[in-house]
């Protein structure tokens, strides 16, 4: 059995019958088969798991050092109340010991750490207590956790002196890579559609190649970019930025489209940056195989509600673009099978970006 299709497999526009670049490429399926679905009892109950699957304790010490004007954690789902957003509750007190006791529920269930939310680095001590907190939580597992990716737009990384004892900590932790966003390669351009705080040292490009370029040399970085009007949004653009990023020593890149919100959003100025900033993804990745010489298809992945298209530069670079649909996630936490689980600044562990809705643990007082 497979689990139902994302509406993302079906380009718009798109006949079924024609054809494609990608027609032939392999495909391969995240979360999909359902012979990858593993059953743990959590909190006294059984749930099924789809794997692979991660968990990602939600980062929320402090207000985010940039405002990107697309920021998804600024999007309110109908019926939810500003204050219960994920993106507004602290950590208690009691944050890590409640981490402690959800991990240990969860020590059987073959699971990977994703480490996203507001930006971990911008309070670098909570983020060395975070990491850890994972590693005696991972020498009491059966197994290592199954993969290691922090999320950053490097704002604490930028003072060598500062960053030293966490970017040891994350070695040691066996970070696999470090998704690191920059949303042009142009100041001007980043600058507008990040808009970092003032003092916050890496918006400059200076500051910010310096520390790539430092980090890269302890860990991989992949640049992430948000592909948008405004922004990168053509084929000779996207190679301009593979140029750059190639420059600064890093050898694989994400490009990433706004994620299709569906409609059940309420209205709002990210919203609507959303809707008239977008690029779609598939049209800009059939451009630069069009337009822009050696690029070559790898494969393709279909997620629980991402679809990406790999190719190669030129033998130097790996190049990713993203795809996802927000209405198609949380179809998916509705259906019963759990795709995701996150540990909240409440205390929360659910498997929903919501901390109020698909509680499958509650840890104060543990």
């Amino acid at each position: 059995m497979i689990l139902p299709r994302s509406r993302l497999l079906d380009a718009p526009g798109r006949p079924a019958a024609t054809p494609s670049v990608w027609d032939g490429v392999p495909l391969k399926y995240r979360s999909h088969p359902a012979g990858c679905v593993q059953r743990m009892t959590v909190g006294g109950i059984e749930h099924r798991f789809a794997l692979p699957i991660t968990l990602t304790p939600y980062v929320a010490t402090k207000a985010c050092s940039a405002r990107c004007v697309f920021c998804s954690e600024n999007l309110r789902r109908s019926g939810e109340t500003e204050t219960r957003a994920a993106s507004r509750l602290r950590p208690r007190g009691d944050y890590f010991g409640g981490l402690q006791y959800a991990l240990a529920a969860l020590r059987d269930l073959d699971l990977g750490i994703s480490i996203s939310g507001l930006e971990a680095t911008d309070d670098l001590p909570w983020l060395e207590s975070l990491i850890s907190t994972l590693q005696t939580a991972e020498r009491a597992r059966q197994q290592p956790f199954r993969e290691k990716i922090l999320y950053s737009n490097g704002a604490g990384l930028v003072d060598a002196e500062a960053s030293t004892s966490v970017l040891s900590a994350l070695q040691a932790f066996g970070l696999q890579r470090i998704e690191w966003s920059r949303h042009s390669d142009r100041p001007s351009e980043n600058d507008a559609i990040m808009r970092f705080h003032r003092g916050v040292a890496v918006a400059d490009n200076h500051a910010f190649s310096a520390s790539v370029a430092r980090v890269q040399g302890l860990m991989p970085v992949v640049l992430v970019c948000v592909v948008q009007h405004g922004g990168v949004a053509s084929a000779a653009r996207v190679e301009d930025y593979i140029r750059w990023a190639e420059s600064l020593g890093v050898r694989q890149v994400v490009f990433r489209e706004f994620a299709r919100p569906g409609d059940g959003y309420r209205a709002g100025r990210t919203l609507d940056v959303i809707r008239s900033r977008r690029v779609d993804c598939e049209a800009l990745v059939n451009a630069v195989l069009g337009e822009c010489a050696g690029f070559e298809p790898v494969s393709r992945t279909e997620g629980y509600y991402f679809r990406n298209w790999e190719l190669d530069w030129l033998g130097r670079m790996h190049v990713t673009f993203e795809a996802s649909d927000y209405a198609q996630m949380h179809a998916r936490h509705d259906s019963g099978l759990i795709y995701k689980l996150v540990y909240h600044a409440n205390g929360h562990l659910t498997s929903d970006w919501s901390p109020d809705r698909h509680i499958l643990l509650k840890t104060h007082g543990h």
